[in-house]
């Protein structure tokens, strides 16, 4: 078996580790694998010494230069709702796509996506095609929205 295929297996073991881990390293050290086995497709006479410096070097140089920003792709910015300052400014404006009856939802299209909501005078209707104005978010998950009618 070549050194390569060797070095692209322990890569795959590297990355199949991480999908059972719960910590965010092991990528790197499947990504060094990787970028070692590239090299000596390239470079076969490079020592067994050479070939972990590659290795060891790569890896942590990766780890140390993107885990917190590919961590923040995968897991998203938890901490913060995207649009809660301008929910809290009134700049929140959307079109009622389901009509929303008194004490029953309904459905907005807010910044381009499809959310539940319900209107904040629970004797008023609201038609499809009304414009309103996101006042707050329902509840913590921000599952549905509170909105008011623009006169």
């Amino acid at each position: 078996m070549s050194i390569y295929l060797i070095w692209f297996f322990i890569g795959m073991a590297f990355f199949v580790s991480e999908l059972v881990s719960p910590i965010f390293i092991l990528f790197f050290f499947g990504l060094g694998s990787w970028l070692v086995a590239i090299i000596i497709a390239f470079i076969p006479t490079l020592t067994f010494n050479q070939q972990i410096i590659i290795f060891s070097s790569s890896s942590i140089s990766l780890l140390i230069l993107f885990r917190n920003y590919i961590k923040n792709i995968f897991l998203g910015n938890q901490n913060q709702d995207k649009y809660f300052d301008e929910i809290s400014k009134g700049n929140s404006l959307a079109v009622i796509t389901k009509t929303i009856r008194p004490g029953t939802f309904g459905e907005i299209k807010f910044k381009g996506t499809f959310y539940k909501a319900k209107s904040d005078d629970s004797n008023m209707e609201i038609k499809v095609d009304d414009d309103v104005v996101v006042i707050k978010q329902g509840d913590e998950q921000g599952s549905f929205y509170i909105v008011k009618k623009i006169n």
